[in-house]
Order: structure tokens, then sequence, then C-alpha cells
């Protein structure tokens, strides 16, 4: 199980990385001019444990060798925009993990602890093998914790990164879209929009199984935790959906879509789906763009090939035009592996304002 760094280029009025290498942060300001008010400051919870500040630094080594949930913690693995995530042996199961824990300057605030208690309830309830599962979730040492699958592989930026041309052809790409999109079908199923689909956020083992990881910013379809305030985007702003962006509050499945669909765009060209100077450049590019054109960063295809047809409607700016199930975008994927002809995306007549 791997985590991204902390450090975040993407912030607005910051140069935009051309080929995304850095960790990209999942909470940035919105760009909606309104005023920048910071939005009500959610109620305190008194349901969350209050974290003991000084029960651990900011260093990473301060959990080494420590026993949390009876997993013994034996390095860091890596960290996130929540917190950092270790490598640890179950004690009494005698087998590896990882193990989770929320980062110390938002120990105290209630938004990000919700944030953490949602991906333990959401996760915990999966039944699928296309997601990281979740074994355990605590408050111990003054710290909060998940202990979870532990992945043995990389992340498919680190996989694409690593081939020759740093991109996927379309047989390899193909078989791990199929496997994201039964992790986030079960996701649908039980009313969790994930929020952050990327690169990063897939998984590959080492067996070639696609696992969907991080749930930390998920939310339940029909639950409120305040933690969406008006002044904020919850997600990475190179993969998310244009209502993402633009923050809506009724954000479903499709927008997971979207993120797959421009997560599948950097697979086969190894490019990022929208390039732009500021996150505020992105956004407005990104709202505004009809769909991503797969044909015009790979010359060998052309418009109507079916590849181009499927990213195009999995990334269609007004939602109605996206695909109306997993289901639906699955038989697609199989004729498209096949060698098959989809037929062409039926646009929607546009609402009267």
């Amino acid at each position: 199980m791997t985590s991204n760094d902390d450090e975040d280029p993407t912030v607005p009025g910051r140069p935009f990385p051309d080929d995304e290498q850095g960790a990209e942060e999942r909470t940035v300001p919105s760009q909606d001019g309104g005023g920048g008010g910071a939005g009500p400051k959610p109620a305190e919870d008194s349901t969350v444990p209050a974290m003991d500040a000084n029960a651990f630094s900011a260093g990473t080594g301060d959990l080494i060798g420590k026993t949390l949930g009876g997993c013994r913690v034996d390095r860091i693995l890596g960290r996130g925009a929540m917190g950092a995530v270790y490598k640890a042996r179950q004690l009494k199961l005698d087998r590896d993990v990882a193990v989770k824990i929320i980062r110390p300057e938002m120990m105290t605030d209630p938004r990000m602890l919700k944030r953490f208690e949602v991906e333990a309830r959401t996760v915990g309830k999966f039944n699928s093998a296309n997601v990281v599962m979740v074994h355990d979730v605590g408050f111990e040492l003054g710290v909060h914790y998940l202990v979870m699958e532990f992945v043995q592989g990389k992340n498919l930026r680190e996989h694409v990164k690593l081939l020759p041309n740093e991109r996927l052809p379309a047989g390899d790409a193909l078989p791990l879209i199929r496997q994201s999109c039964k992790g986030l079908e079960e996701a649908r199923r039980l009313g969790v929009v994930h929020r952050d689909i990327k690169p990063d956020n897939l998984m590959l083992t080492d067996q070639g199984v696609l696992k969907i990881a991080d749930f930390g910013i998920a939310k339940p379809v029909q639950d409120d935790f305040s933690m969406t305030l008006t002044s904020e985007l919850i997600g990475t702003p190179l993969y998310m959906s244009p209502e993402q962006c633009q923050g809506g509050a009724d954000i479903d499945f499709r927008s997971d879509m979207y993120s797959l669909g421009a997560t599948f765009f950097y697979l086969l060209t190894g490019e990022p789906p929208i390039r732009a100077s500021s996150v505020y450049e992105l956004i407005q590019t990104k709202t505004k763009l009809e769909n991503l054109c797969l044909w015009k960063s790979l010359p060998e295809l052309d418009e109507n090939h079916p590849l181009s047809r499927v990213i195009e409607r999995m990334t269609a700016n007004d939602r109605d035009d996206r695909y109306e199930s997993y289901e639906e975008l699955l038989n697609d994927l199989v004729l498209v592996e096949a060698g098959e002809t989809i037929s062409a995306r039926i646009k929607r007549p546009k609402k009267a304002a």
C-alpha cells in the first residue's frame, strides 16, 4: 500500500505540472470569486476522541516499533493529504497489513476526523476484490488509525512510468479499467462516491489485480457530514469531473466515471488529460470542454475509433450524456476488447435555461 507525498504543487496561482509527477492535494480552494468566505464552522463532535497533540511529533519514525491495534509498525510507506501509511505486522494473524494514521495537525479538526471515520465505515462494508479492504479502525497511543489490506505492488502512475513509452497499450489498459469499474460498481451499490479516482489511487498487485485505494474523502450519497463547505472542493482537479470542480453538492457515481475516463486517457497516452498553467485555468477549461478527445493525442486513432468513443462518453461534460451505469460501460469495454464497433453517443437535448 503506497501513498503520495505531502507537497502540493496544484494550488491556485502556481504552475500546474505537465507531467503530474508531484503529489496532488485533494482539497483546494474554489475559484468562484465569491468573496472567499470560509463557510460555517462545523460543530464540534463530542463522539470523536480528542487527539493528544503531544503523543507523537510530526516525525515519521515515532511509530516505528510501536504496536497499534495489535499491529507492530515496521516502516513508513508514504504520506498523503490525510496522513501517513505504514507497513505493519498483524501479530495475532501473522500477516502484513498497512496502517494509516491521520496527520497530527489534522487530528483536532472534526471535519478531517469525520472523513477518517467515513473511510473506515465505507470500505468496511465493501465486498469486492477490486477495493483495498479495511480490517480494523481504532484510537490508541494518541492516534487514529486504520488497519488495511497490504497491497504488494504499485499504483498505476508508478506502473506506467516504468514502461518504455510511459503509457499502456490498449490491450493492457482495458482489463484494468474493467476491474476499476467492478470496484466502483460496488461503491455505487452502497451509495458511495469515491471523489478522488486517479492513477495514484488505483493499485496494481503483483498478481495483476486492480484495487481501488483511499476512500478517505468518499461520502455516502445520502449523508451529510458537513465535510464539504461552499468554499472548498474535494478531489484532485486534474481528474475530477466538471460538476465536482464547480462544487456541486449532488454529485453521483457519474463523477467517479468521469475521473476513471480521465485516468483511462492518461494510461493510454501517458499525458495529463488537460494541460493548464494553474488550477484556476484547469477548472475553467474543464467546465467548458465538451469531453476528452483521445484521438487528438493518439494520431493512430480517429474520432470514431471505439476507444475514442468510450472515453468521449465517460468524460462528457454533461453527466447525463455519460453511461447510465457501470454495467453499460463494461459492455462497451468488452466490445472494444473483442474488436467490435460500438454505437455513437446520442446527446440528450439540453434543458431550456
